[in-house]
């Protein structure tokens, strides 16, 4: 018989085929797209023209450096890579910092979408952890966040201290999700109302 184990395995080919035939080929289909269209008549293009078209090439460039930073990230927790990362290299890092470094990865998104992020609490707080860690796990949430709400909303992002902890909270504005989404959210590619939500991602991010 085979164990739930390998059933998982081949459960998560099959997710990780389809995310590289459709997730991966989007992207790639728009640059391959917009770079025949300049190379084909480069002087028919005004500047305006020209720019779109390389906003569109850069934008569809970091998606993909998105899904390839998510796909090394899983490997590197289920190899037990990055645990060795955290006990070798955890340091104190300003809260502060991270958070500037992860609103600053992430503000292409908050302007397109015309959103406000509001920050209350003290930032002045030191945390222990790896640092790029620590910034990709605000980064993912913030993202996620940014991507699930309304144009012209607010994300925000609240600190509380309670003696030596620190409760962080990212809230959105979104349609929200019942307490069967919430769990599957942090399933691995697992996508909630993908029909109906098309700026969402790979479905990596919560689970990372």
């Amino acid at each position: 018989l085979r164990s739930s184990a390998a059933d998982e395995v081949d459960s998560l080919k099959a997710q990780l085929l389809f995310m590289v035939t459709h997730e991966l080929n989007t992207p790639l289909s728009v640059i391959r797209m917009m770079t025949e269209s300049i190379r084909r008549d480069p002087g028919r293009l005004n500047t305006e023209q020209l720019t779109g078209y390389l906003d569109l090439i850069g934008k569809s460039a970091d998606e993909l450096s998105y899904i390839v930073e998510s796909m090394l990230l899983a490997m590197q927790i289920d190899s037990g890579h990055a645990q060795t990362v955290f006990d070798t290299w955890s340091a104190r890092h300003s809260l502060r910092g991270l958070i500037d470094n992860a609103l600053a990865r992430v503000s292409p998104l908050i302007s397109e979408r015309l959103l406000r992020v509001r920050l209350s609490g003290t930032l002045d707080l030191w945390l222990l952890g790896h640092q790029e860690q620590l910034i990709q796990i605000f980064w993912r949430v913030l993202d996620n966040a940014v991507r699930f709400s309304p144009k012209g909303k607010s994300v925000d992002l609240a600190v509380a201290v309670d003696g030596e902890l620190a409760r962080i909270s990212i809230t959105d504005q979104g349609s929200g999700m019942s307490a069967d989404q919430v769990k599957r959210a942090f399933f691995r590619l697992s996508q909630i109302d993908r029909a109906q939500q098309a700026q969402q991602g790979i479905g990596m991010s919560l689970n990372l």
